[in-house]
């Protein structure tokens, strides 16, 4: 499950910082910002494994396999929602003419961390109330 959060985070920043080495070299032309590359970067940085899990259902795979793989699919689409979230708001500062500070930058990430902590508390106080 590390993997899930650590990779999706390496595979948008991978993405975007390649897109923007390309945009650089112009070896594409757009006029695309570095936050709308990033932007973009965030949505296509999950992986959902729908379909390794619609096989793991046909061929009966031991559940524990299973439900691994479906709570990694989880945290992959909340990690990328919440940096999504994230790059949206940095593209909405710019088209407003407003600078993107590493303040802003640094709230981000804390805002990655209370979303992610938040969900993590909520989750046990309600498996706790249910168990």
């Amino acid at each position: 499950l590390f993997f899930a959060v650590i990779g999706t985070i390496i595979n948008f920043l991978l993405i975007g910082g390649l897109l923007n080495l390309v945009q650089i070299h112009a070896w594409m032309s757009s006029d695309l910002t570095t936050i709308q590359i990033f932007l973009f970067s965030s949505l296509i940085s999950a992986v959902d494994p729908v379909a390794v899990l619609s096989i793991f259902a046909e061929v009966g795979v031991n559940p524990d396999l299973y439900f691994l793989v479906f709570g990694e699919s989880l945290l992959n689409d909340g990690v990328a929602v919440v940096l999504y979230n994230m790059m949206s708001v940095f593209a909405g500062m710019e088209s407003k003419g407003l600078a993107v500070t590493y303040g802003d930058i640094l709230l981000g990430i804390g805002s990655f961390f209370t979303v992610a902590f938040g969900g993590l508390a909520i989750g046990i106080l309600y498996g706790l109330l249910t168990a």
